[in-house]
């Protein structure tokens, strides 16, 4: 029988196809968020002298994080959306360069301004595994700072599609971030 007989049971599969996306999806969100979380508990755990601890980057990233997020809730904001995730991308590339760089923030503020860009070339060459990011870069550093007051709204997939790359390079940054530290708590034990 044709599966145009059995219309439900198309239905059905196409469902069930859907079903497992979300379910995949929600993993790798899960995942991401969770490696973020879990730096920022160790960042409030870290003696305020520390170099991660004094991160003047991190704090305002996480700022970012939550705007972009509520502003992807009822009523959208799009524009801010997008503005915000590219921030928070941004600002988490930036600790890359103060944290495990040493580069002093005047210097990055100077350095790089706001070239996401600028930081990747930069940071990829000294990061392992980092390919798989390429295209997250590049859909992130391609938000202009101009759209957080353009009169023209963003679609919402589109800036959804930013803050999940957004995401992904942020909780990439996140998992160097709790590397250097954990290396740095051996290296003491060690010492």
């Amino acid at each position: 029988a044709a599966s145009s007989d059995y219309p439900l049971r198309d239905v059905y599969k196409r469902q069930g196809k859907e079903i497992s996306a979300i379910g995949r999806t929600f993993e790798e969100g899960y995942q991401l968020m969770l490696s973020i979380q879990n730096l920022f508990n160790i960042v409030r755990s870290e003696s305020p002298s520390s170099r991660l601890a004094s991160d003047p980057f991190l704090i305002r990233a996480d700022r970012d994080r939550v705007i972009a997020g509520r502003s992807l809730t009822i009523p959208y904001d799009t524009n801010n959306s997008a503005f915000h995730s590219q921030q928070w991308a941004e600002k988490m590339l930036k600790s890359l360069l103060f944290s495990v760089e040493g580069i002093e923030e005047g210097l990055i503020e100077k350095d790089f301004r706001h070239g996401i860009r600028k930081i990747w070339n930069h940071l990829k060459t000294r990061c392992e595994d980092s390919e798989h990011l390429e295209s997250s870069i590049q859909a992130v550093s391609s938000v202009k700072m101009r759209v957080r007051y353009s009169k023209e709204e963003l679609e919402l997939a589109d800036a959804v599609s930013i803050f999940w790359n957004s995401l992904r390079v942020s909780s990439y940054c996140a998992e160097i971030l709790q590397r250097l530290r954990q290396n740095k708590a051996d290296d003491s034990k060690t010492a």
